[in-house]
């Protein structure tokens, strides 16, 4: 039978051994290799493919449109459209959340 300060350590490695079961919420760097189809090596050993990524919309091709601003100089604009090209490509290093379960990886942003 373990004496005390042995039971407290098995407990505590229990609670832990507990947490990382549900694998909670994590932010990982990774590295963009593949393209077509997107893959995103986020350790040595893990690579992530397309159908487990959620990328955020700034890391897409998108569009902005502006109403009724004023530019710095003054000059009012009545509607603009801005496309905005912020595409992933390989060798980018990006910022990752993986969802709690461990099923999907969200990818914030690039790195610097």
């Amino acid at each position: 039978m373990p004496n005390a300060a042995e039971f407290l350590q098995l407990v505590k490695k229990a609670a832990v051994d507990a947490v990382e079961a549900t694998k909670p919420v994590k932010i990982y760097f990774g590295r963009v290799v593949q393209m077509k189809p997107l893959q995103v090596q986020v350790e040595q050993k893990l690579t992530v493919g397309r159908s487990h990524l959620v990328l955020a919309q700034s890391l897409a091709e998108h569009k902005l449109s502006l109403t009724g601003k004023k530019l710095v100089d003054g000059t009012s604009i009545g509607e603009l459209e801005i496309t905005v090209q912020n595409r992933l490509a390989v060798g980018d290093g990006v910022i990752l959340v993986r969802q709690q379960g461990g099923q999907k990886y969200v990818v914030v942003d690039k790195t610097g």
